[in-house]
């Protein structure tokens, strides 16, 4: 059959872009190699139970509750409180104050390194305003150019000017947020609790924003899978085809066609990549492109990402257990960022990937206690 427009990759990027194709009225396919869609936004039940199986929260950050009004989507949710334990101490990120609440937290646990502390949440301090300047209005993709235009041009048009003042600011940030972290301290304990709730490089300008974003957690009442069931539903109502444990092997944008592990083909005018990116430059053949310059340029990518990793591994272990939820409120909030030690991780030393079984097996102890 042939497609207006293919969509590789369920996660919440490929239902997106289906949701608003099909919505268009454009014949549309998404393709998902697992048995569901949604990606690391999922939920699952067990016992009664319902757990989360990737992501624990959904940020609005002026893009997802403008997106799901713009959807016409009803998805209900419930503010997702954070806080943030070290040993026997909890603080709770309501509002920006709070980031005075954790710079004396560490000042307390570190008081040898009271000053770079302080130093530290000075950046932390600056870095979250420029982040509201990014994620403090709702995203104008979003608006209705004709009933929005008060809000263009009375929200729009002034934050643009200070967007523009302000991007320069934030990419002179992207450099690793341990390495920016270590222009302030050498304490690798101290620099280990500011950055262990971040995947290993991540630019210092998104790492050190999060007090920020705290903020915009959200929860779907019923699991994170529930934004997925209706992101599904609101696709398959607008008539979009949504075919799981569909696997593509291979691409060929000279004939625009994408064949699936069990040799079905699928035709399309447009094909939109939502899947890993490493998979789409190995699933197209280069000799099968006639423009010499595309030849190229795909040959020249595949080699750029050849050696990337998409992010780090995340190990979850999920409880059930027989206590009233007063007994973890009078702890913490619902999400709780937890550190048992003030240690930090590295005390574990550096993993040893080569080593035999029981040396791996030892730091592994040394790493989880």
């Amino acid at each position: 059959m042939n497609y207006d427009a293919i969509v590789v990759g369920g996660g919440i990027a490929g239902l997106t872009a289906a949701a608003y194709i099909a919505r268009a009225g454009h014949a549309t396919l998404l393709c998902e190699k697992e048995s569901t869609c949604g990606g690391l936004v999922n939920s699952f039940e067990r016992d009664g139970f319902i757990f989360d199986g990737g992501i624990r929260a959904l940020e609005n950050s002026g893009v997802l509750f403008p997106m799901l009004k713009h959807l016409g989507l009803d998805v209900e949710f419930v503010k997702n409180h954070v806080s943030i334990g070290i040993e026997d101490r909890v603080i709770h990120i309501n509002d920006e104050d709070n980031l005075l609440d954790y710079q004396a937290l560490l000042s307390e646990l570190y008081p040898d390194s009271r000053d770079q502390v302080g130093e530290i949440t000075a950046q932390i301090r600056q870095i979250m305003h420029y982040m509201k300047v990014q994620y403090g209005i709702n995203n104008p993709v979003f608006l209705d150019m004709k009933k929005d235009r008060d809000y263009m041009v009375k929200v729009i048009l002034p934050w643009m000017l200070k967007y523009a003042l302000t991007v320069p600011k934030i990419t002179a940030l992207n450099e690793p947020v341990v390495d920016f972290l270590k222009h302030f301290t050498q304490n690798q304990s101290l620099l280990d609790l500011i950055s262990q709730h971040f995947f290993r490089d991540t630019p210092a300008f998104f790492a050190l924003s999060y007090l920020t974003l705290y903020l915009e957690y959200h929860y779907p009442l019923g699991g994170t899978g529930k934004f997925i069931e209706k992101m599904v539903t609101f696709i398959e109502s607008h008539q979009g085809r949504i075919i799981t444990n569909t696997e593509i092997m291979k691409v060929d944008p000279q004939k625009r066609l994408v064949t699936d592990t069990q040799g079905n083909t699928h035709q399309y005018r447009r094909l939109i990549w939502a899947a890993d990116l490493k998979s789409f430059y190995r699933f197209i053949d280069p000799q099968d492109i006639a423009d010499e310059k595309v030849k190229k340029a795909i040959v020249e990518r595949r080699a750029v990402i050849a050696d990337k990793s998409g992010n780090d591994s995340v190990f979850t272990m999920y409880l059930e257990v027989d206590l009233d939820k007063s007994y973890f409120a009078s702890k913490a909030s619902e999400h709780f960022f937890y550190t048992p030690s003030r240690a930090g991780q590295s005390q574990a030393g550096p993993i040893p990937i080569n080593a035999e079984r029981s040396v791996i097996e030892k730091w592994l102890k040394e790493y989880t206690s």
